[in-house]
């Protein structure tokens, strides 16, 4: 009866119905889940409105010739260990001519037959041409373009962003980055939640032995609650926000490293794909000088051995384009790994090696730097999030309060009886004091983390920005003057 007639007394003991909602509310766990701003990377764009790099590529420059040893050169072995008088490279004394060269027979490839002399004076032109052609080697036949993956005509090219795109969507690395960020999410949740009363039933006072009226003695229920100070409350969930913050900043570096390799991986491609027709023409255009040097040779307008050195730039014509090919296939792969899909079938891509670079002021750049570089950002919501935990750690010795109410029944008088208990722990001894210190040190410590990582970067920054510089104008350089004076040449 005093339990109902407390409980009907409710309104007029607590005019603010609102007020008396909300604490029951907060009595029994029910809070907003608060997230602190921090400092956040902006939202602007896509990751790539234009490539960050130009390659330029410029023909290969044929190799000087080679100069000629004098045949009855001697090559001193007296400084040379292990090299004995016998072992000296010179040409045989024995029928030693001085118009004709001799190769010394320790050299790989002296022992090769010798192209025999032709007698085709008298010959009409094209017997002679005839003989020619059969008394010279001739050049391998060059690889079929459609053997090369990537080259077909009906496939639809990729272009940057579509790349990044299906990067963005299959990359295992973000899909960590973004368990990540559900992951920190829960502290948050738990950092503000109530601890949980204690529910229970109690018995005081029997007499074993006694009458059956009077031996159960006082029985009824009881509920405990601690009520923690709510300022506590926010301050654990704002340092546990803190954290969730920095993963959103490092699923944002996880979106631009991604974003980087396939940038990187798609221009390695373009520049893998024009070297190979470069090579390509380079090696046909060889195959043509050859068979024209050969026709100089029937005519009676070269000498014999000259196509001998053509062919044998033909051969390493061929060889830079089989290097070039297989590089052009490493160079997919590494892109197909890059999206997340190594098993993807090559495809044509959209663009050119020869873009220009886009032109950066170094001041904008640092400006950009210091406020959106991620490694910033992480560092001062960590400074952040040490002030908020020494702030927590100075309220952590105001007493929370411990609450005790029970209800119950005295069988032998048949009374109802009610309990209520209110305690504080007094902090005398355990202020916290040695918490507080260590987060004074943290905050200090953050302080300096945040200058640290901004001069770093700032130190990369001139690094990179001088590189730019330089490949910018020995680009501009190779374009507007050394190609046209070798074209003009």
């Amino acid at each position: 009866m005093q339990s109902s007639a407390i409980w009907h007394n409710v309104p007029r003991l607590w005019p603010h119905r609102r007020a008396f909602l909300c604490c029951c509310l907060l009595l029994a766990g029910c809070r907003h889940v608060a997230v602190p701003c921090g400092y956040r990377p902006a939202r602007g764009g896509p990751l790539d409105v234009q490539a960050h790099s130009a390659m330029t590529a410029v023909s290969s420059v044929p190799p000087p010739a080679e100069e000629v040893v004098p045949p009855r050169l001697r090559l001193p072995s007296q400084n040379l260990p292990g090299l004995s008088e016998q072992d000296e490279l010179e040409a045989p004394p024995a029928e030693v001519r001085p118009d004709v060269f001799t190769l010394p027979p320790q050299l790989p490839g002296s022992g090769r037959p010798m192209i025999p002399p032709l007698d085709v004076e008298d010959a009409p032109p094209q017997e002679r041409a005839a003989r020619v052609e059969a008394a010279y080697p001739h050049p391998p036949p060059l690889p079929p373009k459609e053997d090369l993956p990537g080259h077909a005509d009906s496939a639809q090219p990729l272009s940057l962003t579509e790349l990044q795109s299906i990067a963005a969507e299959n990359s295992p690395l973000l899909r960590q980055a973004r368990a990540d960020v559900r992951a920190a999410y829960g502290p948050v949740v738990q950092a503000g939640l109530y601890p949980n009363p204690v529910l229970g039933w109690q018995a005081d006072q029997w007499q074993p032995g006694s009458g059956p009226t009077n031996n159960s003695g006082q029985q009824g229920a009881f509920i405990s609650q601690l009520l923690v100070l709510p300022a506590k409350l926010t301050l654990a969930q704002a340092v546990a926000g803190f954290d969730y913050v920095n993963a959103l900043v490092a699923l944002r570096r996880a979106e631009v490293e991604v974003a980087t390799q396939v940038r990187d991986a798609y221009f390695a491609l373009l520049v893998a794909r024009q070297s190979v027709e470069i090579n390509r023409l380079l090696a046909r255009s060889l195959d043509e000088v050859y068979r024209l040097q050969l026709l100089q040779v029937a005519a009676g307008e070269a000498a014999p051995y000259e196509p001998l050195q053509l062919y044998a730039q033909t051969l390493q014509a061929r060889n830079a384009l089989l290097r070039a090919e297989n590089a052009y296939r490493a160079a997919w792969q590494q892109l197909a790994a890059a999206l997340g899909l190594p098993e993807l079938a090559p495809a044509p891509l959209a663009g050119t090696a020869e873009a220009v670079p886009p032109v950066f002021d170094l001041s904008q750049l640092q400006s950009r730097v210091l406020s959106q570089h991620t490694e910033v950002l992480a560092a001062r919501n960590t400074l952040e999030q040490a002030r908020v935990h020494l702030r927590l750690q100075q309220l952590t010795p105001l007493p929370d309060l411990e609450t005790y109410f029970n209800v119950g029944h005295d069988n032998s008088n048949g009374n109802d009886q009610f309990q209520l208990q209110l305690g504080l722990p007094v902090p005398v001894f355990n202020r916290n004091q040695g918490n507080i210190r260590q987060a004074q040190g943290r905050v200090v410590r953050a302080a300096a983390h945040v200058r640290t990582v901004e001069n770093a970067l700032l130190a990369q920054l001139a690094e990179a920005y001088a590189r730019y510089r330089s490949n910018l104008e020995v680009a501009a350089h190779y374009r507007e003057e050394i190609l046209p004076s070798l074209n003009q040449a």
